[in-house]
């Protein structure tokens, strides 16, 4: 099967066979507008979170081991 979206949405389909859909084997999928991105569960209002977390990480990391390299004993 061949479909060419005219316009963007969300539309469901079904076989058409028997009781298919009665019984809510439905499926659906969406069409973006041109240029638009899918969505990835990520935040857009926070592009830059990802990254924060991973810089922090590695900041963290490279204390550690400055700790461990100078000697200096564990607090507890």
């Amino acid at each position: 099967m061949t479909f060419t979206a005219t316009r963007a949405g969300t539309f469901q389909f079904h076989s058409g066979e028997g009781d298919d859909e009665k019984l809510g084997m439905v499926g659906t999928f969406t069409v973006l507008a041109p240029g638009a991105l899918p969505g990835t569960g990520e935040d857009p209002r926070q592009p830059w979170l990802p990254g924060a977390v991973a810089g922090l990480g590695a900041l963290l990391a490279v204390g550690g081991l400055i700790v461990r390299r100078r000697g200096i004993p564990p607090q507890t």
